[in-house]
């Protein structure tokens, strides 16, 4: 579940062809992936047709339109049938409730982080009280007292002020590592259809993906990517820009959201699918 979920093509197509709502279709799926959530075991199930899915949800004509847009498949050739959902790993697993939970978490402690910087902040007034405290704490000063704390032995230097040493503030980072998100990085390269070894933009939009960062969407990627395999020339770059155009619509900064995250042992940069044919799905 997202939250442009209802503006999804493949949503789209199922309303148009149930003669019902998006609102409804995102409904019936919400039934269908919990039911897919108790009863799956990494990402398939045995023995369940689309007619028994169909009867669980109350929606038979959905399953099948769910073949045909690719997010649900059938296998009859056995002694049962056998119902996969695709890419079950990236949404359904320990892993990927993990990940989202963890998201959660972070974006709580920001936002306790701001309300309490709000709320601590001092008014105008205050600051002014604090410059002229010291001087009133001790009283008035002499001018016999102001002389002899001013006087000092001929000859002597006055005495330099210790230079304060601070450290440099390190942003907190969200760290991947590279297998995990590896997988996203041979779908973006194949989407681009890019076949050089300088995507470190690509490896660093698949981290982005994998740590839960920018809320960025499947249609996000694949309209940047879309994009870039028409551009013949540089295809990561292009890609790079066609996404930050997008999440700057939503106020948002990839360069700035690419440095929230850390690939581990080492940033990448080289093709992951050297040696695959782009341009299939396999």
């Amino acid at each position: 579940m997202r939250l442009d979920l209802a503006q999804d093509p493949a949503v789209m197509y199922c309303a148009a062809e149930m003669n019902t709502t998006e609102s409804h279709v995102v409904g019936l799926l919400h039934a269908l992936w919990s039911w897919a959530s108790r009863n799956c075991c990494d990402g398939s199930v045995t023995g369940a047709s689309l007619e028994s899915i169909g009867r669980v949800i109350g929606a038979p004509e959905l399953p099948p339109l769910l073949v045909k847009v690719g997010w649900l498949q059938v296998e009859d050739s056995g002694p049962l049938p056998l119902i996969s959902f695709p890419n079950w790993e990236r949404h359904n697993s320990q892993s990927a409730k993990q990940r989202a939970l963890t998201a959660l978490r972070m974006a709580k402690s920001r936002a306790a982080h701001s309300d309490a910087t709000s709320v601590t902040k001092a008014q105008p007034e205050q600051e002014q009280e604090k410059i002229h405290a010291p001087a009133l704490a001790h009283g008035p000063r002499s001018k016999k007292h102001m002389d002899q704390k001013t006087s000092r032995k001929p000859g002597r230097p006055p005495k330099a002020a210790a230079p304060r040493i601070r450290s440099p503030k390190q942003p907190s980072r969200v760290a991947v590592t590279r297998d995990a998100c590896e997988p996203m990085a041979c779908r973006l390269w194949r989407a681009c259809k890019y076949q050089g070894d300088d995507g470190g933009n690509l490896w660093g939009v698949a981290a982005l993906w994998e740590a839960g960062l920018g809320e960025l969407s499947e249609a996000d990627l694949a309209s940047a990517a879309r994009g870039a395999a028409l551009n013949g020339k540089n295809k990561p770059a292009h890609f790079y820009a066609c996404l930050s155009e997008t999440l700057a619509k939503r106020g948002q900064d990839l360069r700035s959201l690419l440095r929230k995250v850390q690939i581990l042992p080492d940033w990448p940069k080289e093709n992951p699918i050297h040696g695959l044919d782009l341009r299939s799905d396999k």
